[in-house]
């Protein structure tokens, strides 16, 4: 067992759904069963999605071409910057969602939230970290608008400083691409990405874990996009270079061995997708018995869970369905009664209703 050496990133997880299904993402685990489920599904029906913990204000419409309109169109007056007067320092658990550090170097630093000012945004580079701040606050908050607009500086900032190939230039092309991600600018975010891994490999060396990181973005953003041969490869690339890094059971190899699979559901290759959901499931029960309050490995788990039951639903295995999903209620009473800021995903309406009928 290896510590976490590389953030556990929640948002790396995706989830199969049920096409007209909306997977919630709650402040609490919530199971609610519906009452019009179709006892049989047909595999084709359904959606990949990438869970991540909820946001904490109203959602920013994501809208392809929303980012591209200029900060001005969006802010209307004076540049009144992060409206938050709150002097409490921020904890590290805020680079827990996937967003890179600002300098890797710095990369548990306590920032100190700070309002933005005009003069600050016209003259970024010595107010850099305090941009930096406010674009990930932005971002989690879902304001992509603004959060775009301030990484792209943060980006221009570390070019001038560093020239274009400097690992902290990967992290901040990384983070654009995560912004077009959430924005469902699958072609924009895929085009980030790919130049982060690229300048993280030349920087960092092909094997570092942060070029896997990258690489697991260009991997779902495929995925998004169904180009799932390049997707498939993209994940491979990217679990050979944490394996070699971190370990074979370390937890964040988990995500992608979820994310292969669902790939192989894609391919209509059940048995490779239930391989590689088993996989996910067995490195997320050793890192829950080492850390068993992880609430970012509780997350995971319950993502892993929630796909293996859509798989023993689709066969009919309705005993093993209702395994995974007590299991899965196990692992989301510990996560109500822990001190962790994620969120769940609620369980599927098909593996609920599987649940009932074996259950009765």
């Amino acid at each position: 067992w290896q510590s976490h050496s590389c953030a556990y990133d929640t948002e790396e997880s995706c989830l199969i759904n049920e096409s007209g299904d909306r997977v919630d993402l709650l402040s609490r685990f919530l199971v609610q069963a519906g009452e019009n489920v179709a006892d049989e599904m047909n595999l084709s029906s359904h959606e990949i999605m990438i869970v991540r913990p909820s946001a904490t204000s109203a959602m920013a419409p994501n809208t392809p071409g929303s980012l591209v309109q200029p900060l001005a169109q969006t802010i209307k007056g004076p540049w009144k910057g992060d409206s938050s007067r709150n002097k409490s320092p921020a904890t590290s658990d805020e680079t827990n969602d996937g967003i890179a550090p600002l300098c890797r170097s710095e990369k548990n630093k306590i920032v100190q939230k700070v309002q933005l000012s005009e003069d600050m945004l016209e003259n970024p580079e010595p107010h850099v970290a305090d941009i930096y701040a406010a674009a990930s606050r932005y971002l989690k908050k879902n304001r992509l608008l603004e959060a775009n607009h301030l990484f792209i500086t943060v980006l221009d900032c570390q070019r001038k400083a560093h020239g274009e190939l400097h690992e902290d230039v990967g992290a901040a092309l990384h983070n654009v691409g995560l912004v077009h991600l959430r924005a469902n600018e699958y072609g924009e975010a895929l085009a980030y990405f790919e130049r982060a891994v690229r300048v993280r490999k030349g920087s960092l060396g092909r094997e570092h874990p942060e070029v896997a990181v990258s690489q697991v973005k260009v991997g779902i953003t495929l995925l998004l996009m169904h180009s799932f041969d390049l997707a498939l490869q993209a994940f491979l690339d990217a679990l050979s270079i944490r394996k070699r890094a971190l370990g074979d059971l370390h937890a964040s190899n988990a995500a992608i061995y979820c994310n292969i699979g669902c790939v192989h559901v894609e391919f209509n290759e059940l048995r490779d997708a239930r391989r590689a959901f088993e996989a996910a499931l067995d490195i997320q029960r050793n890192a829950l018995y080492h850390e068993p309050d992880s609430g970012p490995v509780m997350f995971g788990t319950a993502t892993t869970l929630c796909n293996l039951g859509y798989l023993y639903r689709y066969r009919g295995m309705h005993q093993k369905v209702a395994m995974v999903l007590k299991e899965a209620l196990s692992v989301s009473f510990v996560f109500q009664h822990a001190d962790v800021p994620q969120s769940f995903p609620s369980l599927s309406f098909f593996s609920l209703n599987s649940f009932k009928k074996v259950s009765s």
